[in-house]
């Protein structure tokens, strides 16, 4: 998949801010009302806002909420493990649990995108 619409972000750290590309950022996980973006060069940021607030922001690109605490950047998704929930392994080889609630709507994405990219 090409890497396309990257857009800069502001994230709000507590010694002022980080301007970041959405196409840097590989994953990102709910820490309480915080939230950790993981980007490709292994940086991790602590920013101020709880995950649901970055999946309304990060909702019209590459982003896929896949369980309750973790959002992941489709263009890093390595391979994906079936099974009752699922697990995918990230291109930084981070293991992301597939939640039994979200699973099908997850895959149902995946399956569209791909059918609009053939």
């Amino acid at each position: 998949m090409e890497l396309t619409q990257n857009k800069k972000i502001i994230l709000p750290t507590r010694k002022g801010f980080i301007m970041c590309n959405t196409n840097d950022i590989v994953h990102c996980k709910a820490e309480g009302r915080y939230t950790k973006f993981f980007l490709r060069d292994n940086t991790e940021i602590v920013v101020s806002k709880n995950l649901k607030e970055w999946e309304k922001a990060l909702d019209t690109l590459h982003f896929i909420r896949v369980h309750d605490s973790h959002l992941v950047n489709e263009l890093y998704i390595h391979e994906y493990l079936g099974g009752n929930t699922g697990e995918l392994i990230m291109n930084d080889n981070t293991h992301i649990p597939v939640s039994r609630r979200r699973k099908k709507a997850f895959l149902d994405i995946l399956k569209t995108r791909q059918n609009d990219h053939l």
